[in-house]
C-alpha cells in the first residue's frame, strides 16, 4: 500500500464550494497549527483509530488502524512506526470498512460515507472542517491540512486543486456536512434535484411531484433519505 508522510504545514484552502449546512465554529489564527486549538475529537470522526479493512479494485485487502479526519475529508492510517499518514493509493481502492462504516473515494473530494442503500443509488456524504471566514482572506472554502498531517506531495497529487491560504489574520472554521448521490456505476453527484433525475430519468414527473407537495431539504438527511425511498419504489 503506497503512502504519503505528513509534514507540518499551514492551511490551505480550495477554491471549490458545495451546498453545506454547518455546525461547530472554531476560531485559529491563520498561520497557527489547528492542532493545537481543535480537539482530536472534533478533528476525527471516530474516538480513537480503529481496526479497518482497505479493499483494493484488484481483490486484494489490508488492514490497518484507520479514523476519518474532518480537515482532510478523507481517511488517515496509523503505521507501524507509528506515524499518521495519507493514503496514495486511493484510485486503486473500491471501498474502505471501520466496523460498520463503508467510505468510497471520489477524486479531489475525498473518502464519502455511505449512509443508506437504494440498489439504483446510494447516498453518501462528506464531513469536514471549512473557512468560513477569515480576517484578511476575501474567500472562503475547504480546508486540507490540519497544520500536522499533510502531504508533502500535495499540489503534485491533487493537482494544483488545493492553493494555500495566506494570511496572518483569524480564520473561522465550521464543520460542514455535504451530501452526494452514488449512481449504480460508482459515479458520485452532489444531491439535488438535477441529479436525481438522472439516475431515475423515466421518473421525473412522479419525483417532481413529490417535491412540490414535500418541503425537502437536500442539505438535510432524513429529507434525503425519504425522497431516495420514494424514488426507488416507482
Amino acid at each position: 500500500m503506497k503512502v504519503y508522510f505528513l509534514l507540518p504545514v499551514y492551511l490551505l484552502v480550495s477554491t471549490h464550494l458545495l451546498a453545506q449546512s454547518f455546525k461547530n465554529t472554531y476560531r485559529v489564527q491563520g498561520d497557527n497549527d489547528i492542532t493545537k486549538v481543535i480537539p482530536a475529537k472534533d478533528r476525527f470522526m471516530l474516538e480513537n483509530f480503529r481496526k479497518g479493512t482497505v479493499y483494493f479494485r484488484s481483490g486484494k485487502k489490508t488492514e490497518a488502524m484507520l479514523n476519518y479526519s474532518f480537515p482532510h475529508s478523507e481517511i488517515l492510517f496509523i503505521s507501524t512506526k507509528n506515524d499518521t499518514l495519507r493514503l496514495a493509493d486511493n484510485d486503486l481502492i473500491s471501498r474502505i470498512i471501520i466496523d460498520d462504516l463503508l467510505f468510497y473515494y471520489w477524486p479531489d473530494q475525498g473518502h464519502l460515507l455511505e449512509i443508506a442503500n437504494f440498489n439504483k443509488v446510494r447516498l453518501t456524504k462528506r464531513q469536514e472542517l471549512i473557512v468560513s471566514d477569515t480576517d484578511n482572506y476575501p474567500g472562503y472554502g475547504r480546508i486540507f491540512s490540519d497544520g500536522n498531517i499533510t502531504s508533502y506531495s500535495t499540489v503534485e497529487n491533487l493537482k494544483g486543486y488545493f492553493q494555500p491560504l495566506k494570511t496572518a489574520g483569524v480564520v473561522y472554521l465550521k464543520k460542514a456536512t455535504s451530501y452526494f448521490l452514488m449512481d449504480q456505476n460508482d459515479r458520485f453527484r452532489p444531491a439535488s434535484r438535477a441529479n436525481l433525475i438522472k439516475i431515475f430519468p423515466r421518473h421525473r414527473k412522479e419525483i417532481d411531484r413529490y417535491l412540490a407537495e414535500n418541503n425537502v431539504s437536500f442539505s438535510n438527511e432524513q429529507d434525503l433519505i425519504k425522497l431516495l425511498e420514494y424514488s426507488q419504489s416507482l
